[in-house]
């Protein structure tokens, strides 16, 4: 085979790979087995949701517990039915829409929404605080443990600085590992 079809086909097929892992669900990690969803907080043991649509939206608060939930902070949107869509250039891995929020008239996620047009951000709660999170909710690392609180707070720069974390609250949680 010439050298030069060689160079071009496994540059070809290194392209094919690059795209394959950056199109991939970067939460390719087995999908969690399905949880028990409920509404409100978690009293004993499990995962506590809130999503918080924003003063704009005219949307309720939304707070969930989901019970023996192993998985991601994406796989935990999409658990609780809340649909979670990426962008075009981070299909899995940036979140644009959460339950169909904003609409896709006012957000088209071909790319990453910035402050001005409004845009999603991740908090975990510790000890009891809502604290904006270091992690993308689909790195694979982020593994959402029993007992923890993970909240979204759609934000737009009419957001009023006590608005940007999320409005409810949530018990802090320690879950007997049997």
């Amino acid at each position: 085979m010439p050298k030069g079809l060689v160079l071009t086909l496994g540059l070809l097929l290194a392209a094919v790979g690059l795209f394959g892992v950056l199109s991939k669900n970067p939460a390719s990690t087995p999908a969690p087995e399905s949880s028990a969803v409920s509404s409100g907080p978690c009293l004993d043991s499990g995962v506590t949701l809130v999503i918080d649509f924003g003063s704009e939206s005219a949307l309720e608060s939304k707070v969930s517990c989901l019970q023996d939930f192993a998985g991601n902070g994406w796989q935990l949107l999409e658990e609780a039915d809340l649909a979670p869509t990426g962008t075009s250039q981070y299909p899995a891995a940036f979140v644009c829409r959460i339950g169909g929020w904003p609409t896709e008239t006012a957000q088209d996620c071909l790319d990453t929404p910035s402050y001005q047009e409004g845009t999603w951000v991740y908090f975990k709660s510790l000890a009891g605080e809502w604290v904006r999170s270091g992690q993308g909710a689909a790195d694979p690392n982020n593994r959402v443990a029993c007992g923890a609180a993970e909240g979204w707070v759609f934000i737009t720069p009419n957001t009023p600085e006590s608005e940007q974390s999320p409005s409810a609250s949530v018990p802090q949680l320690t879950c007997d590992t049997k």
